[in-house]
């Protein structure tokens, strides 16, 4: 695993923490990317950037896909960054396979660098949202993965799997929009409109919309959806 970040208190608390929980794997560190080995061992499984000049890591990112298209590669970003049109442009073309904000809880942070190193996704509802007002990211068939934020008696709070229709649905349901307009609004069928809404219910394990508002929103106004709906 490597981490690019300027030095400071922070990453190296970051850093630290991801050896102890991934003892199997040794933590390379880097400030920035002038310091940064362009051609990274084929063992490397995760490459984390943060704080790094973004007009920069597309063709840094492309690059390091052609030698290992299997690698992850992860963002990690400050609170609200999530407007970043440099990011957006990096998620939108599908050319990381994570942003992980640091106001995550560290648990679910963990378990998204988890996830990555695995092959998986994540990225934070947030910046999903920008995604889908601008219009960019959806129709693909990836799959995000989206963290629920966690509330007192919430019992299932693990992390769970949406697809970008999903979660463009949700969004949707979780405003209001009868399943009719839905239908008509994205040019699908009201019966698959139906079946993509059971399948969020089944994934998110809720039974109904306020339930499936409840868990997706964060109570804080940190997804910035309409208070109403939290």
């Amino acid at each position: 695993m490597v981490l690019v970040a300027e030095p400071g208190l922070l990453m190296e608390c970051l850093a630290e923490t991801l050896r102890r929980r991934f003892p199997e794997m040794q933590v390379a560190t880097y400030a920035n990317l002038a310091y940064f080995p362009v051609d990274v061992g084929t063992d490397t499984r995760l490459i984390l950037f943060h704080h790094q000049d973004k007009a920069q890591l597309g063709e840094l990112i492309r690059h390091l896909k052609k030698i290992d298209h299997s690698l992850s590669i992860g963002i990690v970003i400050n609170d609200h960054e999530e407007s970043d049109r440099n990011l957006q442009k990096l998620a939108a073309a599908q050319q990381i396979d994570g942003v992980l904000p640091l106001n995550l809880r560290l648990d679910v942070f963990l378990a998204a660098i988890d996830l990555l190193i695995k092959g998986g996704e994540h990225f934070p509802s947030a910046l999903l949202q920008h995604l889908s007002v601008n219009g960019a990211g959806y129709g693909s068939p990836s799959k995000f993965r989206v963290e629920p934020p966690h509330h007192p008696g919430h019992a299932n709070c693990e992390p769970f799997m949406l697809t970008t229709r999903e979660v463009e649905i949700l969004d949707l349901v979780c405003k209001g929009t009868q399943n009719k307009i839905i239908a008509g609004l994205l040019k699908l069928s009201e019966n698959t409109v139906k079946v993509h809404i059971r399948n969020i219910y089944k994934k998110m394990h809720v039974r109904n919309r306020t339930e499936a508002a409840s868990r997706y929103f964060d109570y804080e106004g940190r997804t910035g959806f309409e208070p109403s709906l939290r």
